[in-house]
């Protein structure tokens, strides 16, 4: 068990490790109000910021007790999205947000995110099944 929760606290300090220096060696972006808001709003319709704070929930849920308060102040979500931010600003114009809103919040869209877990988890364990078809015993 000490190992387990070892294993997971060395996940969540190399997981801040990792945004931390992402976050240093770019340049502050600064991001115009009207768009800063379609992009947090992306992050919250395509389902973004609740898979990364149940994954923050989980890795806090399932460290020792004397490092749930220390992981709860260093695994901010708010945090984590503000460095998102900046990428997605890169790649997306605000037309394209917006339209990426708009399709997250049609039934379509909602169904997406519904239903990406569960297929990413099928088509992952098809894609093993047949790369042990190809592997020779």
């Amino acid at each position: 068990m000490k190992r387990k929760s070892l294993l997971i606290l060395l996940f969540a300090l190399t997981l801040l490790q990792l945004i931390a220096s992402n976050c240093y060696s770019q340049e502050k972006t600064v991001i115009p109000e009207a768009k800063f808001k379609l992009l947090s709003e992306l992050m919250e319709v395509n389902g973004t910021k609740n898979v990364l704070q149940q994954k923050i929930d989980a890795i806090i849920a399932s460290a020792p007790i004397e490092n749930k308060e220390q992981l709860k102040k260093m695994l901010n979500i708010d945090g984590i999205i503000e460095v998102l931010l900046p990428i997605y600003n890169k790649y997306f114009h605000i037309d394209e947000l917006q339209d990426l809103v708009k399709f997250y919040k049609s039934p379509t869209g909602k169904k997406l995110v519904e239903v990406s877990p569960q297929l990413s988890n099928e088509a992952m364990n098809a894609a093993i099944g047949y790369f042990k078809e190809k592997i020779p015993q």
